[in-house]
């Protein structure tokens, strides 16, 4: 019974892991939209980060603390990442008036309005996998 329940807490912390892994990719590709001034994207892939934290959250109540000692550290810096990239996009927005990166009439061209904020912060990354 208890390699079962032993298995059974892995096979949970992997999915957290894999579900946090999911949520860098996301707030990576929230930045990227940023970047390249697209943000079409953006408040969804940012809600769906939201989503994983929560999950991530209450699974983490069902097993020990000192299993999710790592797990934490993760959470707290996808937490952290998500709200610094939407303080970025937010200011920049109520500061012109238009969402970071996007195009504008100057001149008979089109120009970007203002330069992208997300291009300032350094992509965020799985803990233990490559930098994205």
């Amino acid at each position: 019974m208890e390699e079962l329940h032993a298995e059974t807490e892995r096979l949970r912390l992997d999915f957290l892991n894999t579900d946090l892994d999911v949520a860098f990719t996301f707030v990576n590709l929230a930045r990227r939209e940023l970047e390249l001034g697209e943000c079409h994207h953006f408040d969804d892939l940012v809600d769906k980060s939201y989503r994983v934290v929560e999950t991530v959250e209450n699974l983490m109540k069902r097993l020990p603390e000192a299993k999710t000692r790592a797990i934490r550290k993760r959470l707290d810096e996808l937490r952290a990442g998500l709200w610094k990239m939407e303080t970025a996009y937010r200011g920049a927005s109520r500061d012109t008036g238009r969402l970071p990166g996007a195009k504008m009439l100057i001149g008979g061209h089109l120009q970007n309005a203002i330069k992208p904020v997300a291009a300032q912060a350094a992509p965020l990354r799985p803990a233990d996998g490559p930098r994205l």
